[in-house]
C-alpha cells in the first residue's frame, strides 16, 4: 500500500498601481567659464554663479519637464560624476541632491544646478558631462 500526502498553501501578492510620470530635458545646464587650475570651483543655481573659478561668461541651470496623469508622490535623487580631472555635483532647487515632489496631473518644471571642482588640470576646451536624474515613486 503506497500513501502520498499532498499539501498545498495560497500565497498572496502584492501591487501598488501608479500613474506614469514622464521626463524630458527642457534646458541643458551650462556652468560657463570655468578656470583650468586645481580646486578651482564654480557653482551654480537659480540665483547665479559662485565660486573661485567661476569666470564671466554665460551661464544657465537645467530644466526638466515632468509630467504626470494623475497625482504622483515622487522622490527625485541627482547622481554625483567624478573623473580623473573634474568632479560634477547637481542638485536641485532646494540645494539637495535628493527632494520630494507631489505632482498633480499636468506638469512640473525641475531645476538642476551644480558645482563643478576641477581635481587637476585638463586640456583647455568645451567639455560636456553626463549626469542621472533618477525618479523613484513613494
Amino acid at each position: 500500500m503506497l500513501n502520498i500526502l499532498l499539501t498545498a498553501a495560497i500565497g498572496q501578492a502584492g501591487f501598488n498601481l501608479v500613474y506614469p510620470v514622464d521626463i524630458a530635458e527642457h534646458t541643458t545646464l551650462q556652468l560657463g567659464d570655468v578656470l583650468n587650475t586645481a580646486d578651482s570651483v564654480c557653482q551654480i543655481s537659480s540665483a547665479g554663479r559662485t565660486g573661485s573659478g567661476c569666470l564671466t561668461s554665460d551661464a544657465n541651470v537645467a530644466q526638466f519637464n515632468i509630467s504626470a496623469v494623475g497625482q504622483s508622490h515622487i522622490n527625485v535623487v541627482v547622481h554625483n560624476v567624478v573623473t580623473d580631472h573634474f568632479t560634477f555635483e547637481p542638485n536641485l532647487q532646494d540645494g539637495a541632491q535628493q527632494q520630494l515632489f507631489d505632482i498633480q496631473s499636468g506638469q512640473l518644471t525641475l531645476i538642476v544646478g551644480g558645482k563643478l571642482t576641477v581635481i587637476k588640470p585638463a586640456e583647455n576646451g568645451s567639455y560636456t558631462v553626463n549626469y542621472t536624474v533618477e525618479i523613484n515613486y513613494e
